[in-house]
Formats: C-alpha cells, sequence, structure tokens
C-alpha cells in the first residue's frame, strides 16, 4: 500500500470491510491471526506435512498445504465428525501433492459426509490438488483434481 491508497482492507470476523485511510503500509501478524482491526491477509500460510497420514485440525485451518508423503500406499486425510474436532463451517484447507510416490486419499470419518464430483475423494498424481470446505455440522465438499 501506499500513501495515495485511500483504503484500507479490514478482515474482522470474516467480513471485509472498507475504511478510508491514508495509509504507508500494513503490517501482518506474526501468529497469523488475521482478526484484528489491523491486519490485511495476502495469501494463505503454507504447511508441509510429511507423515503418513493426516487429520484436519482446527490451527490447520486456511492453511496451503503440501503433503509430500512417502511410500507406495495410499496415504490418509482423514475428515473428522464435528464431535471429536469442532472445525467451524465455512472452514476450508488447500492440498496439493508434492510426493512423487504415494496417492492422497480423502477419508471422511464415520457419520461425516464428504460431497465430491461422482464420489472422487483422491489426488492421484504429483502437483494436483483439492480444496476441502466444511458446508455444515458433518458435512464437507472435496473438489479439486480428483479420481
Amino acid at each position: 500500500l501506499t500513501t495515495t491508497n485511500t483504503a484500507l482492507r479490514i478482515l474482522i470476523n470474516d467480513r471485509v470491510q472498507v475504511a478510508n485511510a491514508d495509509v504507508r503500509y500494513a503490517q501482518l501478524a506474526s501468529n497469523n491471526d488475521f482478526t484484528s482491526t489491523n491486519q490485511m491477509r495476502l495469501g494463505a500460510p503454507v504447511k508441509t506435512t510429511t507423515a503418513n497420514a493426516y487429520t484436519l485440525a482446527i490451527a490447520d485451518a486456511g492453511f496451503y498445504h503440501r503433503l509430500n508423503f512417502s511410500g507406495a500406499t495410499a496415504v490418509g486425510v482423514t475428515i473428522p465428525a464435528n464431535s471429536t474436532e469442532a472445525i467451524p463451517i465455512g472452514s476450508e484447507y488447500m492440498f496439493i501433492r508434492t510426493g512423487a510416490d504415494t496417492s492422497v486419499l480423502f477419508q471422511p470419518a464415520g457419520g461425516v459426509t464428504l460431497n465430491s464430483e461422482s464420489g472422487k475423494t483422491k489426488i492421484a498424481h504429483r502437483w494436483q490438488s483439492a480444496v476441502c470446505k466444511k458446508v455444515a455440522t458433518d458435512e464437507w465438499d472435496l473438489m479439486g483434481t480428483l479420481t
């Protein structure tokens, strides 16, 4: 942002409001907490996962997940029931498969509905991606390059 800018985007409780201001720059929070009135989010923080299993967690919502699994069998990304992990509705998880050897399979826990095109739930090839979004208490949408 420069001094010629007359508007600053402010992220408050998942709503973007525009306030008139003469601003030279905006600082980012070091803890990725973009809810205060003086913060602006420039993109999703990156998180690399190398473990051979991953379960969605509240703390990881909004991250760009680079999945670098290794091994010859498909590795599971578990989508937990709300009773296990109360992830807020509207939360998103972005995934890209960076590992060469292992496909990534999204697995809903018991009682969780996972909506996807024709029931596809696997990232089969390197550099393919998917987004998982919570749309109801125990319902998720999965979209992307899936097989």
